[in-house]
């Protein structure tokens, strides 16, 4: 668990559709340990049921692994999960939701994210996702860009600001470098655009470390020219050697890259007679500006965003929460747009919330890791959620929905008090009864004469369920985190 968490958490991991199911599988592997424990000491049969429950546990898991290990659909362990749940629908015939039955059911509906989320991981996993969200209308898709677009076109948006900010910076940088007609003065603004971050801490490292290798870059590379011969084949060993150096250090430090960049273009610029020391003065002048005012838009807003990352992940769990409300009664559709709107819009808030706080120094790794899987399990349950809304997105809400509705309002309860307890740095209970009334509404929709809505709530809910549990589990367990 310790080597899969570095592999899955570290710094330098990819990022995407495949890699969320990777992370969600990972912290679906936690809860199964601990619902197996769990069941190990409250269990008291002699009947052999439990054991057999627990082989067919094992199947499944078994038929997964394989299913990973070979990039293919996990059919076998659909097969054996079918089987687990006919197992526990004799085995709590009758019985309570509490004690060893409530992790039965626990651990069944999360076996049953494992094998969803198993059917998404990898490359051929996120093909095989993005072809089934290619079923829901393109508004209610997560990887919408127009929709996308068009929630964070209000000043409520990060993005949105720092576009503003960015507009802003770049139109008076290229305005200076005209009216103080600047030598090179394309540098003032193409600095100032690349020194830009959305966050100040990131924007002052950026400024600082390109000052400083611009600086070094030129002095160095201005002394090795004079140490080599005038001739345009030693210039141009001299610009291989910065070349190779750009592509193979750029990734380690960003300094570095300056340095060997800067002095490429002075090599360049002395093919064209231009003199390495104005050169290297205007070069200079310009980098001071254009780190200038970009540190400049940030002086009124020093912030650090691990300061803020709970807050944004908290208000992305509320609209979510929000957007489940709209679907209880269910809301016009154009209210249901408009809610939605706006969980995009937090959504992106908290994604680049997420990724600020990854790029400035000192964020402690519990701290990032909790934002980063709450995030990934958060667009889970966006999709369980736009999914549910495309079974209401007719002409006529289905009858049955009356039956839907009250549960969904309860998960949307849960993930609302989530929220809050994150804020607070506090842990939260996994909602004892959700899993319970999940199977109560499948209950009642057993006798309902459209079998294939019935299977989509069933199929949807227990996704519902899983996912609001897992964020639940996320809470608690970082509860101590740093705020």
């Amino acid at each position: 668990m310790n080597t899969l968490q570095i592999t899955l958490l570290g710094r330098h991991h990819a990022r995407g559709r495949a890699m969320e199911a990777f992370r969600v599988l990972l912290e679906l592997a936690e809860r199964l340990r601990l619902e197996l424990i769990a069941m190990a000491e409250l269990d008291t049969r002699k009947d052999g049921m439990s054991e057999m429950f627990r082989a067919d546990a094992a199947r499944v898991l078994d038929a997964t692994a394989d299913a990973l290990d070979a990039a293919e659909p996990p059919q076998r362990a659909e097969r054996a999960l079918a089987t687990l749940q006919a197992s526990e629908r004799a085995l709590l015939a009758g019985s309570s939701g509490m004690g060893l039955s409530g992790h039965i059911r626990a651990l069944s509906g999360q076996l049953a994210a494992v094998v969803r989320n198993t059917n998404w991981a990898g490359s051929r996993g996120e093909e095989r996702a993005q072809r089934a969200e290619t079923a829901l209308p393109e508004t209610l898709r997560s990887s919408s860009a127009l929709s996308t677009l068009r929630a964070n076109l209000t000043p409520g948006s990060v993005a949105f600001r720092h576009a503003v900010r960015c507009a802003v910076v770049l139109t008076l940088a290229f305005a200076l470098s005209r009216y103080f007609a600047l030598p090179h003065g394309y540098w003032l603004p193409m600095t100032a655009a690349i020194v830009l971050r959305p966050d100040f801490a990131a924007t002052f490292n950026f400024g600082l470390l390109r000052v400083v290798g611009t600086v070094l870059g030129l002095l160095l590379t201005t002394f090795v020219l004079r140490l080599t011969p005038d001739v345009p084949w030693a210039h141009l060993a001299v610009m291989g050697v910065l070349c190779v150096a750009f592509r193979y250090l750029a990734v380690a430090h960003y300094g570095i890259a300056v340095a060997a960049l800067t002095g490429t273009v002075v090599v360049l610029l002395s093919f064209e007679g231009v003199d390495p020391n104005a050169a290297m003065t205007d070069r200079v002048l310009n980098t001071a500006l254009g780190s200038g005012l970009a540190l400049l838009a940030y002086l009124l807003w020093p912030s650090w965003e691990r300061h803020q990352a709970r807050n944004a992940l908290s208000t992305m769990l509320c609209a979510y929460a929000d957007y489940l409300d709209a679907l209880v009664a269910p809301a016009d559709r154009r209210t249901r747009h408009e809610v939605r709107t706006a969980t995009r819009t937090a959504r992106t808030n908290a994604q680049a919330s997420v990724d600020r706080m990854r790029a400035e120094p000192g964020t402690p790794a519990i701290l990032l890791e909790l934002a980063e899987t709450l995030f990934a399990n958060g667009n889970r349950l966006a999709r369980t959620a736009m999914a549910l809304e495309s079974l209401i997105d007719v002409d006529e809400v289905p009858q049955a929905w009356t039956h839907v509705g009250p549960f969904i309002h309860e998960a949307a309860v849960a993930l609302r008090a989530q929220a809050e307890a994150l804020t607070r740095t506090e842990g939260i209970a996994v909602p004892p009864l959700l899993r319970d009334h999940q199977r109560g509404l499948m209950a009642s929709l057993a006798r309902s004469t459209d079998r294939e809505l019935a299977e989509a709530v069933e199929r949807l809910t227990d996704r519902l369920t899983d996912n609001v549990d897992t964020i639940a589990h996320v809470v608690t367990r970082r509860s101590v985190t740093p705020a």
